[in-house]
């Protein structure tokens, strides 16, 4: 096998490594969405990446959300973010933007999902993703 054979092989395994490690060490968020709409406007998000919680500064720009509280963990990797989400919140995506240094601006991506009320009746679901509990399965 020449030269140009085994860099053919090895470069594609290559990226595909380098891509894979980077898309690791993208920030996360817990819950990935929530719903608009619920009796409770109360949210807690936890963010976890490595050093995520050092000396940051949080934004988030979306109407009928607001950014209460920012709190940091023992670890350095978590961070807290206390929101309202307020009756005017309408489905769709907020960004959360996290700046760590003057010149590192961390955009968690995917962004952060509100969903509408799926069944009409104003009480947003139980919540987390889970459905059920008012006797649906």
């Amino acid at each position: 096998m020449n030269l140009n054979k085994k860099a053919a092989l090895f470069l594609p395994l290559v990226f595909f490594i380098l891509i894979h490690a980077s898309a690791q060490d993208r920030p996360k968020v817990y819950p990935s969405n929530w719903w608009v709409g619920m009796k409770d406007h109360a949210l807690q998000l936890m963010i976890h990446g490595k050093d995520i919680g050092r000396d940051t500064f949080v934004r988030i720009s979306y109407p009928g959300v607001s950014l209460r509280k920012v709190q940091r963990a023992e670890s350095p990797n978590y961070l807290f973010l206390d929101l309202v989400i307020g009756p005017e919140a309408r489905p769709g995506l907020m960004m959360i933007r996290v700046k760590t240094s003057l010149l590192d601006l961390i955009i968690i991506n995917p962004a952060f999902t509100l969903t509408g009320d799926e069944d009409g009746m104003g009480d947003g679901g139980v919540g987390m993703g889970c459905r059920g509990g008012r006797g649906e399965n």
